[in-house]
């Protein structure tokens, strides 16, 4: 039986992710830092307002995430009403503020408004064969974890959630 994965044993294991994520926790900090520079010594208004939206995203994950320390075990309709609310804010979160903007952005390129958006729907269908192309060539394959081993304690959310599949009971 193998060892529960820690934090520890999963950084000295993948070294790369490790310290590709604490750069990207450095630079989120030092970003940081200089917002609260800017407002405390210049009395910047943007950065305020950016860190005040940054801090209500974080708290709203946050709060979303709490049920997955608490509730292990879930009905298939609640978690299916879980999956469905996410997707709809996502597709929501993708139209109003990805596609549209990038219509109208494409708008000046283009005198029509039938060929700004043909040409966000081509990009679109690159991007969809390109997120194909890359699945396709990966080699990683899952990990089978039972249930009755997967912890928060044990490290487990330090991985892709893609990397980690249940075998059925």
């Amino acid at each position: 039986m193998s060892k529960p994965m820690t934090v520890a044993r999963y950084a000295k294991e993948h070294r790369g992710w490790f310290y590709g994520c604490l750069l990207l926790f450095a630079l989120v900090a030092f970003f940081c830092l200089k917002a609260i520079y800017d407002m405390t010594v210049y009395g910047a208004k943007a950065p305020l307002y950016a860190f005040t939206a940054g801090m209500v995203g974080f708290g709203a994950t946050a709060l979303g995430s709490l049920p997955g320390f608490y509730f292990h075990k879930l009905s298939d309709k609640a978690e299916d009403w879980m999956l469905g609310s996410s997707a709809g804010m996502m597709l929501a979160a993708a139209i109003f503020s990805l596609l549209l903007p990038s219509i109208d952005a494409s708008e000046k390129l283009f005198t029509s408004e039938l060929a700004a958006t043909l040409w966000v729907l081509f990009g679109v269908f690159l991007g969809v064969v390109f997120l194909l192309i890359i699945n396709a060539s990966m080699r990683i394959r899952p990990m089978k974890v039972p249930r009755s081993k997967l912890r928060a304690a044990s490290g487990f959310l330090f991985l892709p959630s893609s990397f980690i599949t249940f075998p059925k009971a």
